[in-house]
């Protein structure tokens, strides 16, 4: 019987220390019901909204920035667009309204209690908008202001049909009709694209809203936005990577296509001019740096000593930078495509030597991003005899060498 149990023990002890192979692995279990989602909370109370910035027109801005506010007004950007009450408003600085209004392609004479609204005047041409707020169109309508003579504005867009869409760069605080939520159109005038604060380019259209900064409460924020792209907006158009032409000639309020085209499209609009007055006119008292804050030679100054034609280099006798680098080739009043001459300086700078060089795209609707040595030296060697393009281009290359 003891034998009998030791055995039983050994063998139980030799089969305990040898394992078999695993068997299959069973089926996975069932999921387990997902559990019931909580209750949402009670929604909060709705907060205050802000009140949208109101404006507070360029008379808020006086007591404070008096000498800002002096210099302005005697800039484009103030005159930029006035309203006619009845009759013909006081002349801008510099500048002459016409004594009496256009007479359009339908033989109307227009008199002052016709018109609603005068755009531009200072300095260039000024354009007129009818009792219903349409521009007034036609072969004579447009006034250059320098001469008082008449010219061609949009001919061939009949009376009484073109919707004042200039106000969207010649006031503050526009909004166009279409993205009104009313609709609204100044004056109520049905020729009108939209609505707006204030006319002319005042404090607000760059500063935005400023109720808050006017403040008796404490002078809150406002916006100081020294980019060339807040230039851009109305001294640019789309594409900003093409140059448009007008008749030969650059069109006008491309300023920053044309910067755009060349090296000095790092250089800020402000890091040259003095948004605030005229780069045109040179009045002592108003103007007396014509809105030009650093003048060409602050930076290029090795480039005035170094000039390959003697007579050029000479003080008071001779051309200086923009006479050469921004030739007046762009069109806003007047200009003949023939020879290149317009009323408006370019900010092409950029002046390609090459006689073969096109000014225009081939089909004649682009400027090309240089300027050619027609453009920028017929300006004053008109005379083709007495300087041929081949001199021209011989004197140009290595100019500054």
């Amino acid at each position: 019987m003891r034998m009998t149990n030791i055995a039983l023990l050994v063998l139980t002890l030799l089969l305990g220390g040898c394992e078999g192979p695993e068997g299959l692995t069973g089926q996975d279990g069932q999921d387990g019901q997902d559990g019931q989602d909580g209750k949402d909370g009670k929604d909060g109370k709705d907060g205050k909204s802000a009140p949208p910035r109101a404006y507070a027109l360029h008379t808020a801005c006086k007591d404070c920035h008096a000498d800002i506010l002096k210099r302005w007004s005697g800039s484009g950007h103030a005159h930029a667009m006035v309203k006619v009450l009845g009759q013909k408003p006081d002349d801008p600085p510099f500048s002459t309204y016409p004594a009496q209004p256009p007479t359009d392609d339908k033989g109307k004479a227009y008199s002052y209690t016709d018109v609603t609204y005068i755009v531009g005047g200072f300095a260039w041409q000024s354009m007129y908008t009818d009792a219903k707020g349409y521009l007034i169109t036609g072969s004579k309508t447009a006034n250059v202001t320098k001469t008082g003579q008449w010219q061609a504005f949009e001919e061939t867009v009949a009376p009484g049909t073109l919707p004042l869409t200039c106000a969207r760069c010649h006031s503050t605080g526009f909004i166009a009709a279409d993205a009104h939520e009313v609709g609204a159109k100044q004056d109520g005038l049905e020729g009108m694209a939209g609505s707006w604060i204030e006319e002319g380019v005042a404090c607000e259209r760059c500063h935005g809203p400023a109720s808050e900064h006017v403040s008796a409460v404490g002078y809150g924020p406002i916006k100081v936005d020294r980019s060339s792209q807040m230039c851009g907006k109305c001294h640019g158009r789309q594409p900003l990577d093409e140059i448009a032409a007008d008749g030969g000639l650059i069109a006008q309020a491309q300023q920053w296509n044309e910067v755009g085209a060349t090296r000095m499209r790092v250089v800020s609009c402000n890091d040259c001019h003095d948004s605030h007055q005229s780069a045109h006119f040179d009045d002592t008292t108003v103007n007396p740096d014509r809105g030009i804050i650093t003048a060409c030679e602050s930076c290029h100054y090795q480039k005035v000593t170094k000039q390959k034609v003697a007579k050029h280099g000479q003080v008071g006798g001779g051309p200086d930078c923009v006479t050469c680098h921004m030739p007046k080739a762009v069109k806003v009043a007047v200009g003949n495509g023939a020879n290149g001459l317009a009323d408006h300086r370019s900010h092409l700078f950029r002046i390609n030597t090459d006689p073969t060089a096109t000014q225009l795209s081939t089909d004649g609707k682009r400027v090309m991003p240089y300027l050619t040595i027609t453009v920028a030296c017929r300006q004053c060697h008109s005379d083709t005899t007495a300087k041929p393009d081949a001199v021209l281009q011989a004197n140009a290359m290595g100019y500054h060498d």
